[in-house]
């Protein structure tokens, strides 16, 4: 008894056969209602980019410039540079490794994938000298020692942008910012007109520590600057007037016993 196979002509698949046709060519009719395909054969025909003989893939172009085109909206043609090296012998653009893909590094490489050209052998960012003694600040643009910049190794000359100072400042700010809805600026201007001191007290704040800024919990409004004790005491009586009355009420007739 002979086997049987698909009664697709062309198909000679002998496993899963339902209604006399394989799995794929069943699905196919259920889907699309016929077992022809939709589109023409691939075999033979090349991508439409010029210069490029690759197979094609989808969409008249072959798997590289389709990619390319669903991300830029344009199949861009590829960049050539000479023959592939081997993954040891390092990039042929900056000499470097390892060969991550068409002889080229991780960072040409990617380059290419993103705008079709991986670039020159440097870096695109900014040219450094490593030899450098001083950069200027992006902040304040002011040209500091190399020393006032904290290291960053994702820069091209593993320092950051921005000075330690101003850094550090704009964290201030920001912490004020998020906290009590003033800037730093703002602090200062609150310190400078209450001469350094407690607002309850009168005092300086205990061990050189800063003074800090007292709000309501209930509107969020910024009342002044408190030393930490004085902050402390108006946060335990959870800013009753009562309660602190009470105290000081207290506090005189223990005196006068």
């Amino acid at each position: 008894m002979s086997e049987r196979s698909c009664v697709v002509s062309g198909c000679e698949v002998t496993e899963r056969l339902r209604r006399g046709m394989c799995n794929a060519h069943y699905r196919r009719v259920l889907k699309k209602g016929t077992i022809t395909l939709s589109r023409r054969p691939r075999a033979g025909r090349i991508c439409s980019v010029d210069g490029c003989d690759r197979p094609v893939a989808s969409s008249e172009y072959c798997q590289a410039h389709h990619r390319r085109r669903k991300v830029l909206d344009d199949p861009l043609p590829l960049v050539r540079i000479g023959p592939r090296t081997p993954r040891g012998d390092g990039c042929v653009i900056c000499g470097k490794g390892p060969v991550v893909g068409r002889g080229w590094c991780a960072m040409h490489y990617s380059r290419w994938r993103l705008k079709g050209d991986p670039g020159p052998a440097g870096r695109l960012n900014r040219k450094t000298d490593p030899t450098a003694t001083d950069k200027t600040c992006s902040k304040c643009s002011e040209v500091k020692l190399v020393a006032e910049f904290s290291r960053d190794p994702r820069t091209a000359d593993g320092r950051y942008a921005a000075c330690k100072a101003c850094v550090a400042k704009t964290a201030r700010n920001a912490r004020f910012k998020r906290k009590y809805g003033i800037t730093a600026d703002e602090y200062d201007q609150m310190l400078e007109s209450q001469n350094g001191v407690c607002l309850i007290c009168s005092g300086p704040p205990p061990n050189g520590r800063p003074l800090v800024v007292d709000h309501c919990h209930s509107t969020g409004d910024v009342r002044g600057l408190l030393c930490n004790n004085c902050n402390a005491l108006l946060g335990m009586a959870a800013d009753d007037i009562q309660r602190l009355t009470a105290a000081i009420t207290y506090l005189e007739k223990s005196r006068r016993s």
